[in-house]
């Protein structure tokens, strides 16, 4: 056993542990940090667009969605995909 810096024994510590990925209510895609500031971008192509809403729009009607899209199309950040993160989505898009 070793000490770190503070004079507690090494091992779990999480002070001296960094986390490197996403959290969300989704659960943990660390794949995802890439779109990280695409909030918004459901086709994950790097754009907000009209194809966002239309795919967005799609899964409220008919549950779709996974990994990384499932992610970044909760506009909100409220842990649901309704129609409050498709006017968001639109208000991205007009830059309201």
């Amino acid at each position: 056993w070793g000490f770190n810096e503070i004079g507690d024994p090494l091992g779990i510590d999480h002070k001296n542990r960094i986390f490197v990925g996403s959290a969300s209510r989704f659960g943990v895609y660390d794949e995802c940090w890439m779109y990280w500031g695409y909030e918004g971008d459901v086709s994950l192509d790097y754009e907000i667009n009209i194809l966002d809403i239309v795919i967005l729009a799609n899964h409220i009607l008919e549950p779709s969605l996974e990994g990384c899209s499932l992610e970044t199309a909760d506009v909100n950040n409220d842990g649901e995909l309704n129609i409050l993160d498709v006017i968001a989505l639109i208000g991205i898009i007009l830059g309201i």
